[in-house]
């Protein structure tokens, strides 16, 4: 075996012992049933819960569209450092080193510091209070929860907290190709559905389902010929909304 086999090895071998870590860090949370505080929410992830905690009479407003007031962001992110104790969310810089150490690649955007490992999962860290700026917590979870259930495959999950507040998130990586322009996003989302409504917010014809920031760096097209809108922000579920709710016919609604 060649010394870059080895490393390559390795790399796996200490992947899937943060991944079993991980597992076993949630696997009673996501035994538990719904907090049942948010109608629609489904029960067992620890994205759910944290909500359920930090919002619980209403669903948190659109992440980065409606901005909240300062007295309810720092409510929030104080609530949330006790949330990650009693959830056992805390993480500390050591599991962040071992995320950094199992990279193959890394990349950062606005928000996140992005870090890829086996080409399976990206886990992605929040960059000190950028990501925050006028959103609360219960945002930022909820646009997680939101894009898990437009994607279900993508499969998001919240790893950890640490004690600063920053917030380790992963999902599934998906394999594809990139878009060279945003004529050429835009005619494969029209092709697939997506109406543009303004700038990067667009409406699926079928489901009605309603997101924004769309653009070449959030967007790929999979090898599977399917759209992957793995970055943006959803504003409606439309039919994909657990409390949907389908006119009825024999009122003559359409």
């Amino acid at each position: 075996m060649s010394s870059s086999d080895r490393d390559r090895q390795a790399i796996k071998t200490h992947g899937q012992s943060l991944s079993d870590g991980v597992e076993s860090l949630h696997g009673d949370q996501r035994e538990q049933g719904s907090t049942g505080q948010i109608p629609g929410f489904r029960a067992g992830t620890i994205s759910h819960q944290l909500v359920a905690e930090l919002s619980p009479s209403q669903k948190p407003p659109v992440y980065g569209q409606v901005f909240q007031t300062d007295a309810e962001v720092k409510r929030q992110r104080e609530l949330l450092q006790e949330l990650a104790e009693v959830y056992r969310l805390r993480v500390d810089e050591d599991f962040l080193a071992a995320i950094r150490d199992i990279a193959l690649e890394e990349t950062e955007g606005q928000e996140h510091e992005v870090y890829y490992s086996n080409m399976e999962w990206v886990t992605k860290v929040t960059k000190f209070d950028s990501w925050a700026s006028g959103a609360s917590p219960a945002q930022y979870f909820q646009r997680w929860i939101d894009l898990g259930i437009l994607y279900p495959d993508l499969e998001p999950e919240v790893l950890g907290i640490l004690k600063d507040g920053r917030i380790i998130v992963r999902q599934k990586a998906v394999q594809g190709r990139v878009f060279n322009s945003p004529s050429q996003l835009q005619a494969e989302m029209e092709r697939q559905g997506w109406e543009k409504l303004s700038g990067r917010k667009y409406r699926h014809h079928e489901t009605k389902a309603v997101i924004s920031d769309v653009s070449s760096s959030n967007v790929i097209l999979g090898e599977d010929g399917a759209l992957w809108p793995f970055d943006v922000v959803v504003h409606d579920l439309g039919t994909k909304d657990p409390s949907y709710k389908p006119p009825d016919s024999s009122s003559g609604e359409s």
